[in-house]
């Protein structure tokens, strides 16, 4: 269940920000003004919000090469559906349907991630005897500890 509630609202962030109908976030500033400039900077700022929860557990969770994997994978699960004639493209408006379910399931699988525990993350401590920052990965890695700035 928190899977599919979690790609659902990326589902509706997306298709808020951009969608094949009339009710979009981009037509709706794109179309006439009629005097709600505030309201479309609002509605703006919202949806930058989104995009900013979105992508960084996205990046902290599955990182870059993770986000390529999952886009893959779904890019290529919609080109096997059309090579066996499941899925016809004719059509524009699919199109972007399909694009933007593609990218939600890469913002959902990646915000699952995040809130399981990234498992590259990393807590570090800071030590006030030796002014250091220790880290659980530094004696694995050997790696110098960091010092702190001379005050």
């Amino acid at each position: 269940m928190g899977f599919i509630l979690r790609w659902l609202t990326a589902l509706e962030l997306l298709a808020a920000t951009y969608n094949p109908t009339q009710y979009s976030f981009v037509k709706w500033v794109m179309g006439p003004n009629d005097g709600s400039v505030s309201l479309m900077v609002l509605a703006g700022l919202l949806l930058s919000i989104g995009y900013i929860i979105y992508l960084r557990a996205t990046l902290r969770s599955i990182g870059g090469f993770g986000m390529m994997l999952v886009l893959a994978f779904v890019g290529t699960l919609l080109w096997v559906l059309y090579d066996f004639g499941v899925l016809k493209l004719d059509n524009a408006g699919l199109n972007v349907w399909l694009g933007l379910i593609a990218l939600s399931l890469v913002l959902g699988v990646a915000l699952v991630g995040a809130t399981c525990g990234a498992p590259f993350q990393v807590r570090q401590t800071w030590t006030t005897s030796t002014n250091r920052f220790k880290s659980p990965f530094l004696l694995a890695k050997n790696i110098p500890e960091f010092e702190a700035e001379p005050q």
